[in-house]
């Protein structure tokens, strides 16, 4: 009945406004069971309700309408006949305000507007699926409807990544150009370190920082921070920092395992030296395991992540080639190789460099 067929009728949805072939005037597609998504995997005839099957291409749909509904074909066709020839250069306007000739995504247009659409996603902290809200694609095709909105596959493969190399690169050589470069404590964060220490019951100790002329400090800096790391976290994640403190970044689990490795593959290094400073005039029998205890605790272990062992690798490297420059630069007539060795690695101990006279 007519009741039925306008029923029917009201069921169909109108194809996405991405969908331009001429076809889909005649077709539409049925919302699925239970949500507000499109069916789009059968197309369903306007003109007699039957649905044809849908995968990606517009063939079924053609043959269907040549079939049964070859009236339509004839008055298609004869349209598209009556319509006037269009430049190919000519700008033209989907139906929705978008532009059907689109920009090369490799433009110097179009890489522009993308690396200031990825500098908005991160200046601004927003998620990639940004670039595919309705809202933000709206607003872009209005400022300038030839320019390809890319994907966030593009945005986390390509942009980003490269936006942090450039960054990167810029924070590097400016520091290179620095003669000094001053780090700030928050009086507020500091504050709340101490409440949360004592909150903890951890001992009240000031966080250390890497010191270049003093040695071990890159031990004790990461030492500390291991002790004081859950009050480091809860003093960050409070509000009272937060409301004072922007851009708050805290280390991963990775980054913690990782600053664990490191302090127990320098700790030997930490002991020697210590062992070294203790006394006026260590003897040189002391030397000789010092410098075993070194050269076996810098070995790879099995299990040990990359960074460590690149780490140990570095340390060892410089060792060798310091024990070399001694050997060069040092004459010990007839003593033996390991008693050279034990001189060689005290005077090391002592901060004497190969460069300098004795």
């Amino acid at each position: 009945s007519a009741k039925r067929f306008r029923r029917m009728a009201a069921n169909i949805n109108p194809a996405p406004s991405c969908l331009k072939a001429d076809v889909w005037k005649h077709f539409g597609f049925k919302k699925k069971k239970e949500s507000d998504n499109l069916d789009k995997t059968m197309a369903v005839c306007k003109l007699c309700h039957t649905n044809v099957k849908y995968s990606g291409n517009t063939t079924n749909l053609r043959t269907h309408l040549q079939r049964h509904h070859p009236d339509k074909v004839m008055l298609t066709e004869e349209l598209k006949k009556l319509r006037p020839r269009r430049d190919p250069k000519q700008t033209v306007l989907d139906s929705d305000g978008g532009c059907s000739h689109k920009f090369p995504s490799t433009s110097p247009r179009s890489q522009k507007i993308t690396e200031s659409i990825a500098y908005f996603i991160c200046q601004n902290l927003r998620p990639y699926s940004e670039v595919e809200n309705i809202g933000f694609r709206r607003m872009v095709n209005a400022m300038e409807p030839r320019y390809p909105v890319p994907t966030r596959q593009h945005l986390t493969k390509v942009c980003v990544p490269r936006l942090y190399a450039q960054t990167k690169a810029h924070v590097k050589a400016s520091l290179g150009k620095a003669e000094r470069v001053a780090l700030t404590r928050s009086t507020t964060a500091n504050h709340m370190l101490k409440e949360k220490q004592r909150l903890l019951q951890l001992p009240e100790h000031k966080l250390m920082t890497d010191i270049v002329t003093r040695w071990n400090s890159a031990h004790d800096m990461l030492e500390r921070f291991l002790e004081q790391q859950p009050a480091i976290c809860a003093a960050l994640l409070s509000s009272e920092v937060r409301k004072t403190e922007k851009d708050l970044c805290t280390l991963t689990e990775s980054d913690v395992t990782t600053a664990e490795e490191v302090v127990s593959a320098l700790k030997p290094m930490k002991e020697a030296t210590q062992y070294m400073s203790k006394e006026k005039t260590p003897t040189l029998s002391v030397i000789a395991p010092l410098q075993d205890t070194l050269i076996n605790g810098l070995k790879p272990i099995e299990g040990e992540s990359a960074v460590i062992k690149e780490m140990k690798a570095a340390i060892s490297g410089d060792l060798q080639k310091r024990i070399s420059q001694c050997h060069q630069s040092c004459h010990f007539g007839v003593w033996s190789k390991r008693a050279q060795e034990n001189v060689m690695v005290a005077l090391m101990m002592r901060g004497w460099h190969p460069k300098k006279r004795l």
